[in-house]
């Protein structure tokens, strides 16, 4: 081999040599992790209990609604329990009862002589607000667990003529609690 062939391979060596240490030269450096822990979410959730039905005609409670027969004239309340757990540090929420189509349920036949009515009953001291436009839209701005009890009011007329509503039922799954963040 000639010198000169020896100085161009002696040459191209050296060029990658230095171009092989460019990746590997770095400045002064420093990582960190940041102590920022974790986050937790809240909840909202709702409970509702066993109700309660009594015939208010008597005032005596009925231990099977299913036995029980209304006949014109009766009013009927069935109180159920009703458990919110509000967990958040800027949680606000709205309760809402919601009648869909009570008179789909009735019939045409019985639909003027039975009024079907809720009503929310709070305990004292609550932090639960009733709406001042929709009283049957609750709200609460406070965190914890809130209780309450929805009153259902069933109201057999005492007018209704000949043998309406005889031998029916009147089915109230429609009704039902709405709970929602605000």
């Amino acid at each position: 081999m000639n010198k000169l062939t020896k100085g161009a391979l002696a040459a191209t060596a050296a060029g990658a040599l230095l171009l092989g240490g460019v990746g590997t030269f770095a400045l002064w450096e420093d990582n960190q992790s940041i102590a920022a822990e974790s986050i937790s979410t809240g909840q909202l959730d709702m409970s509702v209990g066993s109700g309660t039905w009594v015939d208010v005609s008597t005032g005596s409670t009925i231990l099977s609604i299913d036995g029980f027969n209304v006949v014109p004239g009766d009013t009927l309340t069935h109180t159920v329990p009703v458990s919110i757990t509000a967990e958040g540090d800027n949680l606000a929420g709205e309760l809402a009862v919601t009648q869909a189509s009570i008179e789909n349920a009735l019939g045409a036949d019985w639909a003027p002589y039975v009024t079907v009515t809720t009503e929310t009953v709070l305990p004292a001291g609550s932090a639960i607000t009733p709406d001042p436009i929709n009283p049957d839209l609750l709200a609460f701005a406070s965190e914890g667990t809130h209780t309450l009890d929805v009153v259902i009011t069933v109201t057999f007329s005492s007018d209704a003529p000949d043998q309406v509503g005889q031998n029916t039922s009147l089915n109230l799954s429609a009704l039902a609690l709405s709970l929602t963040q605000a």
